[in-house]
C-alpha cells in the first residue's frame, strides 16, 4: 500500500514537472526563424521545431529543463554538445537544439 502511494506521488510530481516546463519553454514564433536565419540562413520553423521538440523529450528525461535564457548563447553549443553525446543525439539533432535555445532566450 504504501509503496503505491509512494508511486503515485512520484509520477504526479513528474507529471507537474513536465508540463510546467513544457508551458515554459517558448513556442516557435515567426520572430525567432527571422533571428536564426540571421545566423543562419538555413534556419527554418520546421528545424527549430524539432529543436525544441528534442529539447523537451528528451533533456526532460534526466533532469529539470533549465530554461533558454537560463544561460548565454554563447553557451548553449558546448552544453548542448556535452549532454547531445549523453543522449545520443546526433550532430543535425544538436545544432536543432542548440539553434532553438540561443534564439529561445532573445527576448
Amino acid at each position: 500500500m504504501r509503496r503505491d502511494v509512494v508511486a503515485a506521488a512520484a509520477i504526479a510530481l513528474i507529471v507537474v514537472q513536465m508540463a510546467g516546463c513544457g508551458g515554459a519553454v517558448p513556442r516557435v514564433s515567426s520572430g525567432m526563424v527571422a533571428s536564426a536565419r540571421e545566423r543562419w540562413p538555413d534556419a527554418s520553423e520546421a528545424s527549430l521545431g524539432r529543436g525544441r521538440d528534442l529539447y523537451t523529450r528528451r533533456c526532460n528525461t534526466c533532469h529539470a529543463l533549465p530554461l533558454p535564457g537560463e544561460h548565454p548563447a554563447e553557451e548553449w553549443p558546448a552544453i548542448v554538445r556535452s549532454m547531445g553525446k549523453r543522449s545520443k543525439l546526433d550532430s543535425a539533432a544538436q545544432d536543432d537544439v542548440a539553434r532553438f535555445l540561443m534564439v529561445a532566450r532573445q527576448p
